[in-house]
């Protein structure tokens, strides 16, 4: 169906009010597709606050041992964590600071995650660090496969317009960067 007959379908019954549209169409945040028994979850390690809600303001965060030899050390994952992004994540933070001097962090907002060619980067690029001889803790692992299992539901989807549009904003940053060019 085109466009423009779309649009006179749509016009033509006075009764379909916005109300009627899927929500996933009228929020940032899709809905996530129903392939568990449970619904996705995931708290703020700090506050508790669901951060997979249309609210999301959440990050992911990986902590990692310093290297001094890159060629001979392998990267070495402590910790994954999920915060609110500002005050949650820099509490987080300045406490691992405080209490481990030989750690680095990284991370990515989770919404970025949720679209689907991005969670797919992140999925090879876990399995293209383990046959590199990455290492995570037992602890690192464990809350990585519960952060994947749980956005994953929010990927088995098309991209949404703003999630092409961020997406073409992703192909301009470099890889290191988190980006695809």
């Amino acid at each position: 169906m085109s466009i423009l007959n779309f649009k006179e379908i749509f016009e033509s019954h006075k009764s379909i009010e916005f109300q009627d549209i899927p929500e996933s169409v009228k929020h940032d945040i899709p809905e996530p597709s129903e392939i568990f028994n449970e619904k996705p979850s995931l708290k703020c390690k700090v506050c508790n606050k669901e951060l997979l809600d249309d609210e999301n303001k959440g990050i992911i965060i990986s902590w990692q041992r310093l290297r001094t030899d890159y060629e001979n050390e392998p990267q070495y994952f402590e910790h994954i964590f999920w915060t609110c992004k500002g005050n949650c994540d820099k509490a987080l933070s300045k406490h691992i600071r405080e209490s481990t001097k030989d750690l680095i962090d990284s991370w990515a907002e989770i919404r970025d995650v949720m679209m689907p060619t991005v969670f797919l980067k992140w999925v090879m690029s876990i399995f293209n660090e383990l046959h590199g001889g990455t290492i995570y803790s037992k602890e690192a692992f464990e809350e990585l496969k519960t952060f994947l299992i749980n956005v994953y539901p929010f990927t088995c989807r098309h991209l949404t317009d703003k999630e092409n549009d961020r997406m073409n904003m992703l192909k301009m940053n470099p890889q290191y960067h988190g980006g695809f060019a």
